[in-house]
């Protein structure tokens, strides 16, 4: 059954990483040389407020795509559904606790990887102008910017809606119509790769040289944080993916300042 509450929930729960995101990338945008016969951008509060609403509009969209097909694809969330159904704090604990303690559990060696990729792996390999505007980029958008747009509303996008979505249609080309694990983790991959080419644009705006280096450290960082989001989403809740995907960020900032500390030295 489709719940208006649930998106707006969602919507309310996403206002703090939106508002945040459209002021940390207009001003890491205003600081960027304008190419010479492009036209200047518009002043920064309407660019702001224009970034802020075209955003919101996606989130919106599959805020609503997620409420109606993730209950098709068996991806339903009974606490967002208890929440949305006005059910009492200690009804709505109990459901809770459980995907914040998978969250956990899960989120912290999976960010371990993820940041021991980044450092050992792909940082050395590459180059050092794509590696210095990334962790510029990273500064400049600030951790709440991380961990509230990053950690809450990237979740909604792209677990809540886009996998959920997928799910449902790959479930149609299944005999008997039904949803298979094998489907719900193709859904999972898809869903882990359309996440690691957003960040692309962002990158490229801040300077990375979009080399095949570049995209095979996004590609496969990214991806592996989606898959044990998208196991969490699919196997708790999606608070659970958003407890672990905010840990990535809250984790990643601390080995960034130490880093930049270490060049300065």
């Amino acid at each position: 059954m489709f719940h208006w509450s649930v998106v707006f929930i969602l919507l309310i729960s996403c206002l703090p990483g939106l508002a945040l995101m459209s002021y940390g990338i207009v001003h890491t945008l205003g600081r960027l040389p304008i190419p010479e016969g492009k036209k200047k951008l518009p002043p920064a509060p309407i660019l702001r407020l224009l970034v802020f609403v075209q955003t919101g509009l996606v989130v919106t969209l599959l805020a609503v795509v997620g409420a109606y097909f993730a209950p098709r694809a068996g991806l339903a969330d009974p606490f967002l559904l208890a929440f949305a159904q006005g059910e009492g704090g200690f009804r709505l604990w109990e459901l809770l606790r459980p995907q914040l303690l998978a969250g956990l559990l899960v989120g912290a060696p999976g960010a371990a990887v993820f940041l021991a990729g980044y450092y050992f792996v792909f940082r050395p390999w590459l180059d050092d102008a794509t590696v210095a505007s990334m962790e510029q980029f990273r500064f400049a958008s600030g951790i709440w910017v991380r961990v509230l747009y990053g950690g809450v509303v990237e979740e909604v996008l792209i677990r809540w809606g886009l996998l959920s979505l997928l799910a449902w249609l790959i479930s149609l080309l299944t005999p008997g119509g039904g949803v298979t694990a094998t489907g719900v983790w193709l859904s999972i991959l898809v869903s882990g790769i359309a996440f690691a080419a957003g960040h692309a644009p962002s990158y490229a705006a801040a300077g990375c040289k979009l080399t095949p280096r570049f995209w095979t450290a996004i590609l496969v960082l990214n991806l592996w944080v989606s898959l044990y989001c998208g196991w969490l989403f699919w196997q708790h809740g999606l608070a659970a993916a958003i407890v672990a995907h905010m840990l990535v960020h809250a984790a990643w900032l601390p080995l960034d300042l130490r880093v930049a500390r270490r060049a300065t030295a």
